[in-house]
């Protein structure tokens, strides 16, 4: 072959050098990364709880998720946020510890690969507009806290006897002394009430147990800053334990006087007094009050107690003609609230609970102690219609726990409040914002624990023992520690 074809071919058979190479591989994916931290705080009512800093070196468009945790289903997610919801209450904690602290896992997602990330949320307290303040301090053993009719001043009831007049700037001044009583166990000077015609003979009428252990209902006067005791009007046999005196007593709004009383003491009510209408413990007695007319028109020597028209039982029924509801264990505090009242009583294992009573149908009303304690059986047999409580709560150290009910008040005009109630164990106030309906039973899931809430910036609430309405419209919290406080609202 000649030289220059063999050059020819040889040109026209190799690579075109000037041809575009392939495109390198893609590089390989990188899975995305969650930048943000695995913690945060939200205050309480604000729904969203966390933003989930999603990163992707490629690039790619992120998806963001929930996709596990112990309180997953409370949240969904709105772009890159972690929303709840319903916006949380620390008061009313819905996370699966009930300690206000929420677990929730989160996913970003490229498409391809996927981060995951457990966040942990708290939520923390606002006190939504409620400033507590301690009014008065160094009281021994204060028991009991009522308003002096007529005035902005408290009289502070302490178990050894003495009552004393404190006014809104904390200057209490000893008003006077019961004298010869017993403070055994549970005993000591546990309630008072001002009678209705207070303002002319500044009398009252105190529950005291006296040194043989039974209950008396006793007249004292406080006039012009000179006190004496007076004699006693009412006296209930309480033998045998110095336990279960119940211990509250109020004038009513029909101008009876109502007293609670304890089951006389003991594990179970041993004595069986409950249930047995001939006796007066282990119930709601209701008095008419009549100042004695033989005293003359200054300063009456006494007051007339005798069993109110209406109630359940005559002398000729076989019952006792002062019962006017039974079957309570130890009804240590209640409440008016209108023609209502509610009682706390106090358990025995297992259940705390709150009854409600009416005072205007004149039905007898039986709580059920010991049958039952609050709605579960206890001992003895069915009795046919029991009247069950409105609210209970299980014994335990927990946030919608305790061992011993203090029922308190219905609290007017402060944002989210309404009825307050407490525990003496340990010290828990709660809220029930509801209405409650007479032998409907509600439980914890229902109340709002506002301890927080009613801590007040000096002294602490340990051991809550009565409440009251001072003649100024606020609530009042008497501790046994030895401190008053005032319940106001925060600008």
């Amino acid at each position: 072959m000649p030289l220059a074809l063999t050059v020819l071919l040889a040109a026209c058979g190799g690579s075109d050098s000037s041809s575009t190479p392939p495109p390198p591989p893609p590089a390989a994916n990188v899975a995305p990364t969650i930048a943000s931290g695995s913690t945060a705080k939200v205050v309480e009512n604000n729904a969203t709880a966390y933003r989930i800093d999603g990163r992707d070196q490629n690039g790619d468009s992120l998806t963001y998720s929930v996709s596990g945790g112990a309180d997953a289903s409370l949240f969904s997610i709105n772009g890159s946020d972690l929303v709840f919801k319903v916006a949380p209450n620390y008061e009313r904690p819905r996370d699966s510890n009930l300690d206000n602290i929420y677990v929730v896992e989160v996913s970003v997602s490229d498409g391809q690969e996927t981060a995951r990330k457990t966040v942990e949320i708290t939520v923390t307290n606002d006190k939504e507009g409620i400033a507590v303040t301690r009014v008065a301090t160094g009281f021994n053993q204060p028991t009991f806290v009522t308003p002096v009719p007529g005035s902005n001043r408290l009289f502070v009831s302490e178990k050894g006897g003495r009552i004393y007049s404190v006014d809104m700037s904390g200057v209490k001044t000893l008003a006077t002394t019961v004298t010869d009583i017993s403070t055994a166990g549970e005993g000591g000077l546990l309630g008072m009430a001002p009678t209705p015609d207070f303002a002319n003979f500044s009398g009252m009428i105190v529950f005291a147990v006296a040194q043989n252990g039974d209950i008396e209902l006793r007249t004292i006067y406080a006039t012009g800053g000179t006190s004496r005791d007076g004699v006693t009007n009412y006296a209930i046999p309480h033998p045998t334990y110095t336990n279960h005196y119940g211990g509250w007593m109020t004038f009513g709004p029909d101008g009876n006087l109502y007293v609670a009383t304890g089951d006389g003491g003991g594990a179970g009510d041993p004595e069986g007094n409950a249930q047995n209408p001939q006796s007066k413990l282990g119930k709601i007695l209701r008095f008419r009050y009549d100042a004695d007319p033989y005293a003359g028109a200054s300063v009456p020597r006494n007051f007339q107690l005798s069993p109110a028209a209406g109630n359940p039982y005559t002398v000729r029924s076989g019952g006792d003609p002062t019962v006017y509801a039974l079957g309570l264990r130890n009804p240590f505090r209640a409440t008016f609230d209108g023609n209502n009242l509610l009682i706390g009583d106090v358990g025995q294992d297992k259940v705390e609970e709150i009854d409600w009573l009416s005072t205007t149908d004149g039905a007898l009303t039986n709580f059920g102690w010991p049958v039952r304690e609050g709605t579960l059986p206890y001992q003895g047999s069915t009795t046919s219609m029991l009247t069950n409580p409105v609210l209970q709560y299980r014994h335990g150290s927990g946030w919608f726990e305790g061992n011993s009910i203090i029922m308190g008040v219905r609290a007017s005009g402060y944002p989210g409040l309404k009825y307050l109630f407490a525990d003496f164990a340990n010290g828990n106030i709660w809220n029930y914002s509801g209405d409650f309906v007479s032998g409907t039973t509600l439980d914890m899931n229902n109340v709002e624990n506002r301890s927080d809430d009613l801590q007040p910036e000096v002294g602490t609430i340990d051991n809550p023992v009565a409440f009251t309405v001072g003649g100024d419209g606020l609530v009042y919290i008497l501790d046994f520690d030895g401190e008053l406080f005032r319940v106001g609202k925060a600008n």
